[in-house]
């Protein structure tokens, strides 16, 4: 999680995150949240992954970007979930927890390299859309290959929602929430609020 002045504490974040998630967050990613995991490299500053080789670290970033892109808010790149994740990977995963994620983004890079020839940071958001389809109409029916997709999922709104940028921009993080108002239609409210 990233501090600021206007963060929130790491219990208040998992506590959102797990709601977002509908409450499933691994042991390993509770622990690391409530330790305070987090990308350790600032922005701009040469980042050098310790649990991924740089090229996996370009394939979590770009995998990641697909789950949250960049819209009027930062996407998960521009906030380091690839820094994150593998903070994760390399401090709170199993050495069998972490063969199973690589296993899975060697998975992801083969799908890309069979469909199209290319590896899948070299395709267009498209066509990488188009590769992560079944991966993610699969996530939660148990297989290994769809459990990799979940727990990427999971990590990337867990590193998103726990930055600044995810807790208070785009969820609208209100210090001090006023009056609750029942029943408002959400064209009014405009995005989701955390609480």
């Amino acid at each position: 999680m990233h501090e600021s002045s206007k963060s929130i504490d790491r219990r208040e974040a998992l506590r959102r995150a797990a709601l977002l998630l509908g409450g499933a967050i691994s042991a390993p990613t509770i622990a690391a949240v409530l330790a305070g995991c987090e990308a350790r490299s600032a922005e701009g500053e040469r980042w050098s992954p310790r649990a991924l080789t740089p090229e996996q670290g370009d394939l979590v970033a770009a995998i990641a970007d697909q789950i949250i892109p960049r819209t009027d808010t930062p996407g998960a790149r521009d906030v380091g979930v690839h820094r994150f994740i593998d903070t994760m990977l390399a401090e709170y995963y199993s050495t069998d927890e972490r063969s199973a994620f690589l296993a899975g983004l060697a998975d992801v890079d083969a799908s890309a390299r069979s469909a199209s020839g290319q590896s899948f940071v070299r395709l267009s958001p498209s066509r990488q859309r188009d590769i992560l389809l079944p991966f993610d109409a699969e996530a939660y029916r148990g297989a290994t290959r769809q459990l990799f997709f979940r727990s990427m999922k999971e990590l990337t709104l867990l590193g998103y929602y726990t930055s600044e940028a995810g807790a208070t921009r785009e969820l609208k993080y209100a210090r001090v929430p006023g009056r609750f108002d029942g029943c408002v239609p959400f064209a009014t409210v405009g995005r989701a609020w955390s609480v």
